[in-house]
């Protein structure tokens, strides 16, 4: 096997796998959502991983969690700071992964995606 094909399938690996986990949690986090809040089907996170729809797709988790979990908070009568929360993070997360793909901002854009997607995940996450 080709050293270049080794380092690839690496690469391939430490993205993917923590997407699972990322997506996992998504889908959790709107399983643990009361049916009634939930603002779309826990497994719907899954399309994320469709090449280029995923790119879209992920804009409407954002959303879609965000609402749900005010929604859920607005029940239980949990007190959240703003309108939707984990919104301002999930959309910042997905803009810069959008960066990513533009060539000028290609390196420093893999910077702020794994930057502003682990804040994502540990804020959906808390």
């Amino acid at each position: 096997m080709n050293s270049n094909v080794l380092v690839q399938i690496i690469l391939l690996l430490a993205f993917v796998i923590p997407l699972i986990f990322f997506l996992r949690i998504l889908q959790s986090i709107l399983k643990i959502i009361s049916p009634e809040n939930r603002k779309m089907s826990p497994g719907n996170v899954w399309f994320i991983i469709i090449p280029f729809l995923g790119i879209l797709w992920q804009f409407i988790v954002v959303q879609k969690i965000a609402k749900s979990v005010k929604a859920e908070c607005k029940k239980l009568n949990i007190h959240i700071r703003g309108k939707m929360p984990t919104y301002a993070f999930g959309l910042s997360y997905c803009i810069s992964y959008i960066l990513f793909f533009i060539p000028i901002t290609k390196t420093i854009g893999a910077l702020v995606v794994l930057i502003t997607w682990c804040i994502y995940w540990i804020k959906v996450y808390q």
